[in-house]
């Protein structure tokens, strides 16, 4: 859920909390808004995409296993993509 939304530059931005492994954290989505149709029932959809990259170990994701070539298991990086469509209520 967000708790505030603003116009950027190039879009939205999206601001509110993300909890992964009871850890809650602010957070901020930048998206874009890709249109609005008329679906063949007659609703009104409208399209929106965005992400944003989290570091794991911020919310206390900490496992990894070294590997014998060097380097490890799992990155610390976690890349969260969103793709959505809304249908206005009638």
């Amino acid at each position: 859920m967000s708790n505030k939304i603003e116009k950027a530059a190039d879009g939205y931005l999206a601001h509110g909390p993300l909890t992964v492994k009871g850890i809650t954290r602010e957070i901020t989505i930048p998206f874009k808004i890709l249109g609005t149709i008329q679906d063949p029932w007659g609703n009104t959809r409208i399209g929106a995409e965005g992400g944003l990259t989290i570091n794991r170990q911020d919310f206390g994701v900490k496992w990894n296993q070294n590997l014998d070539a060097g380097g490890v298991v799992v990155g610390n990086e976690v890349k969260i993509e969103l793709d959505t469509e809304f249908i206005k209520q009638k």
